[in-house]
Formats: structure tokens, C-alpha cells, sequence
């Protein structure tokens, strides 16, 4: 029988994605998509927003093992907050907390497969 409580299990990491997934309406739905050019070839990324658009969130996956640095570019996306629709100005790691600002139209970002083969952001006004 298998030990799903002995060290190096998933099962923190599935519970955070869930935790994540509740807490952004954006990840509740499968519309609302737009993918995002990025100028690796093994990490795809993608804007999901709510459908009142009040809720968006960035997604970056790894199609390799390797660790990859990249360009996130963030489309001409906005997020509605108090009656008012408003550009993306930070993205914030759901999982970690970490923050990073969008500059210049987006952010530069790390994802090492081998600790998160997928970065999951909330993006911030």
C-alpha cells in the first residue's frame, strides 16, 4: 500500500492549486482565455479572467525539465475594480506570495521545473 504522507508526495502542492483555484473565480470557468506569446519554446502561457472581470490571473508552465528565464508579456488586459477597469500593474505569485511588476507591458520571470512546473499569478491593480 502506498504512503501518500512520506516526503517528496504532491499532495501539498495539489492542495495549494485547489486552495488557489477557490480563491480565483477566474480559474473556476474555461472561458474567458488568451494565450500569450512567449519567446521560449517550452513554457506556454496564458490571461484567464472572470467573466465580470474582476479576477485575472497569469499562467506560466514549463514544457521541459529544464529551468527556462522569459519574457511574460501581458496583453492589453484590465482588471475591473470598483466600477473602473484598470491595467494590469504587478503579478503576484499564488502560491508563494512573491510579487513582480509589469513593466514595459510585462515581466521577466523564472520557472524551474524541478520545484513548480507551473507559476500561477494573481493579477494586481
Amino acid at each position: 500500500m502506498r504512503d501518500w504522507d512520506q516526503p517528496g508526495n504532491i499532495k501539498p502542492a495539489i492542495r495549494a492549486l485547489n486552495a488557489a483555484r477557490r480563491e480565483n473565480t477566474a480559474l473556476q470557468q474555461t472561458s474567458n482565455i488568451t494565450f500569450v506569446p512567449i519567446e521560449d519554446p517550452n513554457v506556454i502561457g496564458f490571461v484567464k479572467q472572470s467573466v465580470d472581470r474582476a479576477n485575472t490571473v497569469a499562467v506560466a508552465i514549463a514544457l521541459s525539465k529544464e529551468p527556462h528565464e522569459f519574457w511574460f508579456p501581458i496583453p492589453d488586459i484590465q482588471v475591473a475594480a470598483d466600477g473602473e477597469r484598470r491595467h494590469v500593474a504587478a503579478l503576484e505569485n499564488l502560491l508563494t506570495g512573491e510579487r513582480h511588476p509589469v513593466e514595459w507591458g510585462g515581466t521577466r520571470l523564472r520557472i524551474d521545473p524541478m520545484h513548480d512546473p507551473a507559476l500561477l499569478f494573481r493579477c494586481l491593480i
